[in-house]
């Protein structure tokens, strides 16, 4: 006598032990052959229907799941979006100051004119500083472009080379890139052949 029997007449079943009347796989299965030489049984009448009724809640729950991640993922791309954009403004608001600080101060005018020779009239202590700014400022826009953290302005290359090209930057420039990274100096200089 099996240990469920008990049970099987407690419960008022005539047939066999409790487990032997709904096995975890039917008895009666179709095989079905697939090509490539497999097969594989169902039961019968454990349709989609079926196992959905059965299964609400888990489907539920995975759905649910799979919902969030997609809409969290949706969100950290716009939040990206949004982020490229701020640094992007940013990285304006930068150059405004810089070249606002430019027009107040008419002293740094000679640092735009392409007509200045820096043999017979050096730079000044206020143009080096200045064209330092610009250079300090020029770093962090590549290095933020570079990964990725704004939106690169179209023309940046045309505009380094014609800011560079004139000879109070040029000069400073020289000079100052010993300093600065080897990676910041090839681009600067890849701009500078750009014509």
């Amino acid at each position: 006598m099996h240990l469920a029997d008990p049970m099987n007449a407690l419960l008022g079943c005539r047939a066999g032990p409790l487990f032997w009347q709904h096995p975890t796989f039917p008895r009666r299965s179709k095989v079905v052959h697939w090509p490539g030489g497999r097969s594989s049984c169902y039961g019968q009448g454990m349709g989609g229907w079926q196992w959905l009724a059965q299964n609400w809640v888990a489907t539920l729950n995975a759905a649910g799941i799979v919902g969030s991640l997609l809409f969290t993922a949706w969100s950290l791309r716009a939040d990206i979006k949004t982020r490229r954009i701020d640094n992007l403004m940013a990285v304006t608001q930068g150059h405004r100051e810089i070249w606002t600080e430019f027009l107040q101060r008419p002293k740094l005018k000679r640092v735009v004119d392409g007509k200045v020779d820096v043999c017979s009239q050096p730079v000044t202590w206020d143009e080096r500083v200045f064209v330092r700014l610009v250079i300090v400022h020029l770093h962090s826009v590549h290095q933020a472009s570079k990964r990725g953290l704004f939106i690169k302005p179209e023309g940046l290359r045309r505009d380094v080379w014609s800011f560079f090209s004139l000879p109070i930057p040029a000069t400073v420039w020289q000079e100052e890139k010993a300093f600065q990274d080897d990676e910041f100096v090839d681009y600067v200089e890849q701009c500078l052949m750009w014509k």
